[in-house]
C-alpha cells in the first residue's frame, strides 16, 4: 500500500504530545522495509486487555486519507469501506491492507482513512511508501495511534479532489488504474474522534437517505423529544 506524503498541516511537537500521548494501549512503530524504494513497515501493537480500532496519524495527516479515491476504486490494494469492526487480519506484511472508514471530528467535520481494529495483544504490520530519507515517516510529529468509537453504517455522496486520484496513478505510473465516479456513493462504517485530527483533503460528504439512515434519524429525533419534555 503506497499512501504518498504530501506537505499537509504542521501541529508543532509540543502540541502533538499534549493532545495525543497515552491515547490508547496500542503501541505503533516503523522501520525501513526498503530504504531504496521509500518503503517502510508500519507494526501496530494492542498491549491492552480489549479490542482497540482507530486511525494511524503521522507526517501531520492521517495514513489512507490522501488518495483514499485510488484504493477504493482498484482491485490491487485489497481494501473497501467497511460495514462492521473486526479485528484485521494477518496475510503477511507484503499482503496485508487495512480497510477504509470514515471519521467524524468533534467539530462534526467528517474525512476517509485507513481504520487498524486489533484484538487484544495482536502485532499487525503493513507497508506504506512514498518516503525518502529527507521525508520520514516521524518528520513534524511522532506517529501515534489515535483510537474511535464505532457509530454505525451511513451512506454519503463524496466528491472528493479528482487531482488527488489522478495524481497519484501519474506519479506511481500506475497504468490501468482508474478514478471512481465523483461524487462517489460510500456506505461505510463511521466512527467518532475524541481529538481534532486534520486531513489532507477536504472532501465533501452528502447524506444519502436510505431506511438505517431514516431510522437512526428518527432515533434521533425521538430521544431529543424525549430528553425535552423529561426536563420540562
Amino acid at each position: 500500500m503506497v499512501d504518498k506524503p504530501k506537505a499537509g498541516l504542521i501541529l508543532k511537537k509540543d502540541d502533538i504530545k499534549k493532545k495525543y500521548a497515552n491515547t490508547a494501549n496500542v503501541a505503533v512503530s516503523w522501520k525501513w522495509y526498503d530504504e531504496a524504494q521509500g518503503l517502510v513497515e508500519w507494526t501496530f501493537v494492542n498491549n491492552g486487555a480489549s479490542q482497540a480500532t482507530g486511525l494511524l496519524y503521522r507526517v501531520n495527516y492521517p495514513f489512507g486519507n490522501a488518495f483514499w479515491c485510488a484504493y477504493e476504486n482498484n482491485a490491487v490494494f485489497d481494501t473497501s469501506f467497511e460495514t462492521s469492526i473486526t479485528p484485521l487480519v494477518d496475510k503477511g506484511v507484503e499482503l496485508n491492507s487495512a480497510p477504509l472508514a470514515i471519521f467524524q471530528n468533534p467539530d462534526g467535520s467528517l474525512f476517509v482513512a485507513f481504520n487498524f481494529t486489533l484484538s487484544p495483544k495482536q502485532s499487525w504490520s503493513m507497508i506504506e511508501g512514498g518516503f525518502s530519507a529527507s521525508l520520514l515517516p516521524n518528520t513534524g510529529m511522532t506517529p501515534i495511534f489515535v483510537p474511535a468509537v464505532e457509530v454505525g453504517v451511513k451512506s454519503y455522496n463524496i466528491t472528493y479532489d479528482t487531482t488527488n486520484c489522478e495524481g497519484y496513478i501519474e506519479q506511481t505510473n500506475s497504468t490501468g488504474m482508474t478514478c471512481p465516479a465523483n461524487p462517489v456513493l460510500v456506505k461505510s462504517m463511521v466512527l467518532t474522534l475524541s481529538t481534532q485530527i486534520p486531513p489532507l483533503t477536504n472532501d465533501t460528504f452528502t447524506p444519502v437517505l436510505t431506511s438505517s439512515n431514516s431510522n437512526n434519524y428518527c432515533d434521533t429525533i425521538l430521544d431529543g423529544l424525549i430528553s425535552y419534555f423529561s426536563n420540562l
